[in-house]
């Protein structure tokens, strides 16, 4: 077993072992009939990287995308949303997974500024908006994926969760954000 907490330079095999660690007991809990194996070749396919660089075992970045990777693969949304594209990492998981899932899934990524620039995206057909997420949800009913990492206050939050009520078709709800204030 590896002391999570003294490992530097990770690589992909402790990659691997860190979302095996951290993530497998709650992915075979919600999709019993997964296997380990099938949960960690899906990490193993998705090749995009993160934002962080540290050795931290606890960063989002690379890891935790690599399980939305994951987690997209498995339920195999047809209409996904996107809240929070920022610099694009989570876009190119998304995108990834939704090429790799062959059901020609509708993706669109919504941020209140355009922070892409001109980062080139994985090759495969989004509809990026810059506008706040609250007037998306509200025009369109239909997303049956949502990832969620947009607003980072309580109330903004608080008002996408409840838009999210709204979706007629929402299936999975990936949330990053959380509030720690008191």
């Amino acid at each position: 077993m590896i002391d999570f907490n003294k490992v530097r330079n990770i690589n992909v095999n402790i990659d691997l072992e860190i979302i095996e660690t951290f993530y497998w007991k709650g992915f075979s809990v919600l999709f019993p009939e997964l296997t380990k194996e099938k949960f960690l070749s899906y990490c193993s396919e998705d090749t995009y990287g993160g934002w962080e660089d540290t050795d931290h075992t606890h960063a989002a970045g690379r890891r935790e995308l690599k399980v939305l990777y994951a987690l997209l693969r498995i339920v195999k949304p047809t209409n996904i949303l996107e809240v929070g594209t920022h610099k694009g990492d989570s876009t190119n998981h998304i995108l990834l997974a939704a090429d790799n899932n062959k059901n020609n899934p509708t993706v669109t990524t919504v941020d209140v500024v355009n922070h892409l620039g001109s980062k080139k995206l994985h090759n495969y057909p989004v509809t990026v908006i810059i506008n706040h997420s609250l007037n998306i949800l509200n025009t369109n009913k239909d997303y049956d994926f949502i990832m969620q990492d947009g607003d980072h206050s309580y109330a903004g939050i608080l008002q996408e969760l409840s838009m999210f009520k709204q979706q007629t078709k929402l299936k999975h709800v990936w949330g990053h954000d959380y509030y720690l204030g008191r």
